[in-house]
């Protein structure tokens, strides 16, 4: 039986019902006893005395009739539940803060055969983040699962650890139905709001849920497709995800796992080889680790990230800069006090366990590389240089021709980069050109030549500390980011020798990212996106578009053509409905109108006969043909293109010119649609409101028309008339003159 019952924590107060009995628990804030209460009649049943400190949980057992009582006293007291007295007591040696009762078969896999059946397990966390099994009947601990912390249960350290985001803050057992074999499962939550699903029966670890990340420091890509993203988040542990959002995966997952780390101290940088197998980490805790990434054998399993190899005290300071080899025979680091240190790597004593001591041997050092922390690390494509970026605003380039050769493994100083005014953040050698670039505190990023040690050009635009600068585009681009959480892109030109922005001054691309400073930056392959990551604790991804939107603007252009010729050689052929409908559809207002100007043009030269009054004239049935069939039978068709005619009208009806197609259309509308009908459009009411001023103004002009239409009228008749008067006085003076002529004179 598992054990159903409600667990109630706010404020310090504990409040914990039984699942079979009528009984209720409680604990207040700083009490160190738990009070019994009857649920049916509200009646005290008993004051358990006992614990020295606060009371955090208590556990009913499923198989007799007992339970459990935990709390910061570092004790587990076993009560029984008819007399209410205590049984046992079990030191724990920790702060607990939660405990829950296995159900019967539990531990198959790590219990003897003659071990009985009916053994009653219990299930602790607290302070240390390590999850332990203890069986009440011999009070020991059968079962440790150790949690992120970096400590072992048994080291001297874990006896100082406080509470924190590794401590366990619940556990409890749920029935999950889709898991047929074994539909119970133990949840167990952390502080830092992480949960993890185990399997009861062999406490393995089924699922997990990273709840929160930290300020995330780096980000790198492994794997032999570079598609398996790690980061470091101010801990001592990795966080793995197997399959993250990227130009590949369209189904990709946040999802991650927690990977532990043998550090004791916060990663400060990581590097990946360049077959993408192997990560190398450097932390606060001066040591060094060599992790191997493990591909799943079969598909949709999920690959795992191993430490391989660890060595402590690799340097006298906490290691801010690693980086491999471009053959992996090698790795650098660097340190705060400004050692630079290399290691001859012997990846096949990795997987002999006895031989891992000397998987990292330490070849040679260079002292005082710089006179400030080191930043950075980077080793250019044939191998042959180093580049490092220090606190005392220099960067300097290193031959590893020795170490090439097999003579000498110390790097040889080639020369120092002098120019910025703060410290240096991130190195990078182009793998197309001879170059370096450089980002600085000083809000720039420089471009150097590697032959004479020379500034080519500086990159100023960002208003803060740029913290990490990439070529992308073979070279032709840089990406960067800075402390205001921008991302900037840089388009790069070569001419006369010389690199410089292509569009000379013109800013580059900026893209908002986070809420506060951008650590870092990992390029996807091909360079078809990149990951970003900062102090806001949040990773985002940023996908190449440029030709997917090229290819899209082509058939954008490629498809209006084809619509523009179909629609000119419509109207040509005088196919108006037809081209009544694609004009609207491509909304193409101006067309639209022409088209219905032609329709009323051949409507006024048809002289309608006397009993062709029912039929439609040819501008409505023009128009009706906007409205497409019913899709179904009860069902309205669509109105969307009349209602975007109805949008055209409004605009010509503010025109004298056109106002005679908008009047007709308007009229149209609503001759043809229910009021109720109309007032679901959107914006029929401000199509109204402006028809109205404007046709008030058209019947004004129509009046004044028609009134100097009248005094034409008036004007011409007696412009005729006296012309006619003038024309028969000329005719009678034409007469006269002609009879007062004597006869026979000629």
């Amino acid at each position: 039986m598992i054990d159903m019952s409600i667990r109630c924590c706010q404020d310090g107060t504990l409040l914990r019902f039984h699942s079979t009995e009528s009984l209720l628990f409680s604990c207040s804030l700083g009490e160190v006893d738990v009070i019994v209460w009857n649920t049916e009649t509200g009646a005290k049943v008993a004051t358990l005395q006992g614990h020295q400190g606060n009371v955090t949980d208590v556990a009913f057992s499923p198989l007799d009739e007992q339970f459990a009582t935990c709390g910061h006293d570092k004790v587990i007291i076993v009560w029984s539940i008819k007399t209410m007295k205590r049984i046992k007591i079990i030191p724990t040696f920790e702060s607990l803060q939660a405990m829950v009762y296995l159900p019967s078969g539990s531990l198959r896999n790590h219990t003897s055969p003659e071990a009985s059946g009916d053994e009653s397990y219990l299930v602790t966390g607290g302070q240390w983040g390590i999850m332990r099994v203890w069986c009440t009947r011999t009070s020991s601990c059968v079962l440790e699962v150790r949690g992120p912390t970096s400590h072992s249960s048994d080291s001297a350290a874990v006896n100082n650890l406080d509470f924190g985001l590794h401590s366990v803050s619940h556990l409890s057992l749920f029935h999950v139905p889709i898991f047929s074999d074994n539909p119970c499962i133990l949840v167990l939550s952390r502080s830092s709001s992480h949960v993890e699903f185990y399997n009861v029966k062999t406490m393995k670890l089924l699922y997990e849920f990273i709840g929160e990340i930290g300020s995330v420091d780096q980000v790198c890509l492994m794997g032999a497709a570079k598609n398996r993203l790690i980061l470091t988040d101010v801990s001592p542990n990795l966080k793995l995800f197997a399959n993250p959002p990227g130009p590949t995966s369209s189904d990709g997952s946040w999802s991650c796992q927690l990977v532990q780390s043998p550090h004791t101290g916060v990663i400060g940088d990581m590097a990946v080889s360049n077959c993408g197998s192997w990560l190398l980490t450097g932390g606060h805790d001066q040591a060094l680790c060599l992790w191997q990434l493990v591909e799943p054998e079969e598909m949709g399993g999920r690959p795992r990230l191993l430490s391989k190899a660890y060595t402590q005290e690799a340097h006298d300071a906490h290691i801010s800069a690693v980086f491999f080899a471009r053959d992996s025979s090698a790795v650098f680091s660097a340190s705060a006090d400004g050692v630079l240190k290399t290691w001859e790597l012997n990846l096949g004593a990795v997987d002999k366990p006895e031989e891992h001591a000397s998987v990292f041997q330490e070849g040679r050092s260079v002292r005082n590389a710089h006179d400030g922390a080191i930043n950075c690390i980077h080793v250019s494509i044939n191998g042959r240089f180093l580049a490092t970026g220090s606190r005392d605003k220099t960067a300097k380039i290193w031959s590893l021709d020795g170490l090439l050769s097999g003579k000498d493994m110390q790097p040889k100083l080639v020369g120092s980069l002098v120019g910025h005014r703060r410290s240096i953040w991130s190195v990078r050698f182009s793998d197309h050109e001879r170059v370096l670039l450089t980002a600085s505190s000083d809000n720039d990023l420089r471009l150097w030549n590697i032959k004479d040690m020379t500034c080519i050009h500086t990159f100023e635009g960002h208003e803060e500390p740029v913290y990490r600068a990439e070529f992308i585009s073979k070279g032709r681009q840089i990406l960067s980011c800075d402390q205001r959480g921008l991302v900037r892109l840089w388009s790069l030109s070569k001419k006369k020798g010389n690199f410089a922005t292509s569009d000379g001054e013109v800013s580059p691309t900026v893209i908002e990212a986070h809420q506060g400073r951008i650590w870092t930056i990992a390029i996807c392959p091909d360079d078809a996106g990149f990951y970003t990551g900062g102090e806001d604790a949040t990773i985002c991804f940023f996908q190449d578009k440029s030709e997917d939107s090229a290819q899209e603007n082509a058939v954008a252009v490629e498809e209006f053509m084809k619509n523009h010729q179909e629609l000119e050689n419509l109207f040509k052929s005088k196919k108006y409905m037809r081209a009544l409908r694609l004009a609207v559809k491509l909304d193409k207002p101006q067309r639209t109108f022409e088209i219905l100007q032609e329709i009323l043009l051949m409507e006024g030269l048809i002289t309608p006969d006397a009993g062709d009054d029912s039929k439609l004239r040819s501008l409505e049935r023009a128009l009706f043909s906007l409205v497409p069939k019913p899709p179904a039978p009860g069902v309205a068709p669509s109105e969307e293109m009349v209602q975007r005619l109805l949008k055209y009208a409004v605009h010509w009806n503010t025109r004298a010119r056109t106002c005679l197609v908008a009047q007709r259309v308007f009229n149209w509308i609503i001759s043809n649609w229910a009021p109720e009908r109309l007032l679901r459009w959107p914006g029929i009411g401000h199509a109204v409101a402006a028809f109205i001023p404007y046709t008030a103004r058209h019947y004004q002009r129509l009046n004044r028309l028609e009134e100097q239409m009248t005094v034409m009228d008036y004007l011409f008749d007696a412009s005729r008339r006296n012309r006619t008067m003038e024309w028969s006085k000329s005719l009678e003076n034409e007469f006269d003159s002609t009879s007062e002529q004597p006869v026979g004179v000629t």
